[in-house]
C-alpha cells in the first residue's frame, strides 16, 4: 500500500504527457494534482470554466478513475464540474438560472436554503450566492447534473449546504448542523402515456361505487415497457389480487413506488434486486381487476399514498447520531471560495 501513491503519481505524470488535456466547450480547462487526504489519496480536479475558478473538487482515487474521469477514451465519459455565482437580486430562482445553474437543480437549492432558520426569509438583493455542480459533459452541457455544494453570503454570515448520500441511499442537501432536504426526482413510468384516471375520488369503473383512487392510471397498449421511477430496491413482486401482477420498489427511507396490472415482469425483477431510475421492470397489461390495458402507479411517502403528480421536489431531513458524525467526516469543509 505504501507504494500506491508513487504508482498513481507515475500514472498521472505519464498520462499528462501523452494524453491531450480535455477542455470544456466554453473554453474552461482541467488540471490535476495528487495529494494526501483524510480518506486516502485524493485526485484534485481544479476546474476553470466560463472565466472563473471552481476551486479544488476532491474525488477519491479508486482502481481506474484517473483515466476514466480525467483522460477518457470518449469525450462524454468523464465527470466535470462548474461553478455559478452572482447576486441574489430580486429573484433568487431567476438569478440562479441566469448564472447557468441547471433548471432541475434550482428548486432543491432554494428549498434547502429555505429550511435554514438563520437565513433571512427575504434575502438581501446584494447577497451573493455560489453553486458548484457536476455532471457528464455532452454537446456543451452537463447531463445528470448534481449539486456538489452551494452557499449564500448575506454579508454578515456565510450559509452553506452540501450534497450527501444518506445511509438509506437518499440524495440530500444538508447544512452544517445536519438539517436539510432529501431531493425527489421521479421519472414518468410509461414514456409519453396519458393519465387516464387521476388521483382522488371517482366512480369505480368496475364496481360502480364511489371510491378513492390512491394512484393514477397511465393508458398504454399491452406490452408497453414500464420503467422504474427512481433507483431503489424491489420489495415485492407477484400476483396481488385486484392489482394483478405487481411490483413495489423502496427508493429510500421515505419513498416507495408501486406498479400494477402488468402483463409480465422484466428479466431479473425479484425481491431484493436493485434497479436504477428508468430501468425496465415490466410491461403494461390488464391483469387483476381492470377494464382495459393500463398501468396503475402509486407513490408512497412515509407509507402514505400521495398524488404522484404532486410529489414535492424535496422533503425535510435531520441527520442524527452516527450519521451526523459521518456527514461531518465525509463532507469537505472547504469550498474553494
Amino acid at each position: 500500500m505504501a507504494a500506491l501513491p508513487l504508482v498513481l503519481a507515475a500514472v498521472l505524470l505519464v498520462t499528462q504527457r501523452t494524453v491531450p488535456r480535455p477542455r470544456f466547450a466554453d473554453g474552461g480547462r482541467v488540471s490535476t494534482q495528487l495529494r494526501a487526504g483524510r480518506v486516502g489519496w485524493l485526485l484534485s480536479l481544479s476546474i476553470v470554466a466560463a472565466g472563473f475558478g471552481i476551486g479544488a473538487l476532491p474525488a477519491l482515487v479508486r482502481a481506474t478513475p484517473i483515466s476514466l474521469s480525467e483522460f477518457p477514451a470518449r469525450a462524454d465519459s468523464w465527470v466535470a464540474g462548474r461553478r455559478a455565482a452572482g447576486l441574489v437580486g430580486g429573484s433568487f430562482a431567476k438569478s440562479l438560472r441566469a448564472a447557468g445553474v441547471p433548471a432541475a437543480l434550482v428548486g432543491g437549492v432554494i428549498t434547502a436554503f429555505q429550511l435554514d432558520p438563520d437565513l433571512p426569509r427575504v434575502l438581501p438583493r446584494d447577497a451573493r450566492f455560489s453553486v458548484v455542480y457536476e455532471g457528464t459533459p455532452k454537446r456543451g452541457n452537463l447531463e445528470n447534473a448534481r449539486v456538489r455544494w452551494a452557499s449564500v453570503d448575506t454579508g454578515g454570515r456565510l450559509h452553506r449546504i452540501y450534497r450527501y448520500e444518506t445511509r438509506d441511499g437518499e440524495l440530500a442537501l444538508v447544512h452544517d448542523d445536519g438539517t436539510g432536504v432529501v431531493l425527489l426526482d421521479l421519472k414518468r413510468p410509461v414514456a409519453g402515456a396519458p393519465v387516464t384516471s387521476p388521483y382522488g375520488w371517482r366512480i369505480h369503473p368496475v364496481f360502480g361505487d364511489r371510491r378513492f383512487h390512491n394512484g393514477i392510471d397511465f393508458g398504454a397498449r399491452i406490452g408497453t415497457p414500464v420503467l422504474a421511477a427512481a433507483s431503489g430496491v424491489i420489495e415485492d413482486v407477484g400476483l396481488r389480487g385486484n392489482y394483478g401482477k405487481y411490483v413495489r420498489i423502496r427508493h429510500d427511507g421515505h419513498l416507495q413506488t408501486s406498479y400494477a396490472h402488468l402483463s409480465r415482469f422484466a428479466a431479473g425483477v425479484r425481491p431484493g434486486a436493485r434497479v436504477t431510475r428508468g430501468q425496465r421492470i415490466g410491461f403494461v397489461g390488464e391483469t387483476g381487476i381492470a377494464t382495459g390495458p393500463h398501468l396503475y402507479f402509486e407513490v408512497l411517502l412515509d407509507d402514505v399514498r400521495v398524488d404522484p403528480l404532486a410529489v414535492p421536489p424535496a422533503l425535510p431531513i435531520r441527520l442524527r447520531g452516527t450519521e451526523l458524525a459521518d456527514f461531518r467526516t465525509r463532507v469537505p469543509r472547504t469550498s474553494g471560495e
